[in-house]
């Protein structure tokens, strides 16, 4: 494993990419009157939003992003919903979009608070589950920006879903899902290998596991295994990180980035804390 000790700057940029499940599953109810593909669309502009702040309001180009959504739409399973370095993201101006957010006082309190952002990604949800090519289309596309970037900060790839890969409803396997998960994770930088996290959002949160760095819990449910073993192992300078962006969480030497059953502020913070391990 690298030393991940690189910074995002203009001269080595981070490379944030975001895979969001967008199957017909993701039209139910998640939170707050949102479904869920409405709330993990909220949260991508969320971080889109922190990630040109942390560019000085996009002058700098620190780091590109990109978001593919998997499912079907007009007969394509894997789109690339939009890519570029933060500069271009920052000059588009879509409308925004108002959301309803649940927070905590700093004495626990929770409290509702309205957020404004801009909304490049809609929410969407039709069709079924293609994991394994979305998997397969984001290898080759980050491997071509390594190519250019070779001493960056390795690629952080965010999976946002809330159900089983294709492959498994057909087969009742996760193998070959598995297997082009683990390709993309082989890519590296002069800094250290892809790290994959992926977040499975439910509104099921009395079997929530955060980060956990073993899978002996997950008998019961073969979709936690499986996501739990495609997740990148968190590097020790990521470790303490975490702990202060998950509140209130215990993290020891080899957690995973994973979430199971996420909350939305699960969802938040996890995608804040990705996108800016870097910076």
């Amino acid at each position: 494993m690298g030393q991940y000790k690189q910074k995002f700057t203009v001269a080595t940029p981070g490379y944030i990419v975001i895979m969001l499940d967008q199957s017909s599953s993701m039209d139910q109810p998640y939170t707050l009157g949102y479904t869920r593909a409405e709330y993990a669309a909220f949260s991508i502009n969320n971080v889109i939003e922190a990630l040109i702040m942390k560019c000085d309001s996009g002058r700098k180009n620190k780091c590109a992003v990109a978001v593919y959504g998997y499912g079907n739409s007009q007969n394509q399973s894997v789109r690339l919903l939009k890519a570029g370095n933060i500069a271009e993201w920052a000059a588009e101006n879509p409308n925004p979009r108002s959301y309803r957010q649940e927070k905590k006082s700093s004495d626990g309190i929770p409290y509702m608070e309205e957020n404004i952002v801009r909304e490049w990604i809609k929410p969407y949800a039709s069709g079924e589950t293609p994991t394994k090519e979305a998997f397969d289309k984001i290898y080759r596309d980050t491997r071509d920006w390594i190519d250019k970037n070779p001493n960056s900060f390795p690629p952080v790839v965010i999976h946002i879903t809330d159900g089983d890969p294709n492959e498994y409803w057909k087969d009742k396997t996760f193998e070959n899902t598995t297997k082009s998960a683990k390709k993309l994770q082989s890519l590296t930088t002069q800094d250290g290998e892809l790290i994959l996290m992926n977040v499975f959002i439910s509104v099921d949160n009395n079997k929530k596991f955060v980060l956990p760095a073993s899978d002996y819990e997950f008998d019961f449910n073969p979709r936690a295994k499986f996501l739990f073993d495609i997740s990148s192992v968190l590097p020790k300078p990521m470790i303490e990180r975490a702990s202060i962006a998950l509140q209130d969480t215990l993290l020891q030497e080899g957690s995973r980035g994973f979430i199971f059953n996420a909350s939305a502020n699960d969802l938040t913070k996890l995608l804040i804390f990705g996108s800016t391990v870097g910076f």
